[in-house]
């Protein structure tokens, strides 16, 4: 189990990470499937705190106690829990980017037709960007990005 794909990930992560992870799976908007939260639980505790020395059936009986063991099951769940995992940091890097969220705004304008109040958001959106603290490369490219969203 140690050198699975979805462990190997969760192993990258911090404490804040984890917690944060958590959070997000208690969303019902993010995930629909709650269980999930035992399994992460249970990877957690062994592979990040313990000597992870449990095998599958253990790991599935530990995060599914009232169904029987279905090596199907617990790889379909882990392979949920890595893509739920994908999803969480796209999303945690876009909340901590303003830059990345102003361009997926405008992004998300654009594909959406709005024009009336664009030319404000993207206004503001430069004037944050002048605003934060890039080295001059990352400014361009952010600036670039922007740019393309106006025409």
């Amino acid at each position: 189990m140690k050198n699975n794909k979805l462990v190997a990930s969760l192993g990258l992560l911090d404490a804040r990470e984890i917690a944060d992870f958590r959070l997000y799976l208690q969303s019902p908007l993010f995930n629909a499937r709650p269980s999930l939260m035992r399994l992460l639980d249970v990877l957690v505790s062994e592979f990040m705190e313990g000597e992870g020395a449990a095998d599958q059936l253990e790991i599935y009986r530990r995060s599914f106690p009232d169904k029987a063991f279905k090596e199907a099951s617990l790889k379909s769940s882990m392979s949920a829990l890595l893509r739920l995992l994908r999803d969480f940091l796209a999303f945690d890097h876009l909340r901590r980017d303003p830059v990345a969220q102003n361009h997926a705004f405008l992004t998300q304008l654009n594909q959406k037709g709005e024009t009336k109040y664009f030319p404000a958001y993207h206004k503001a959106a430069l004037r944050e960007l002048d605003q934060a603290q890039l080295i001059a490369a990352d400014h361009f490219e952010a600036q670039r990005h922007l740019a393309e969203e106006k025409y």
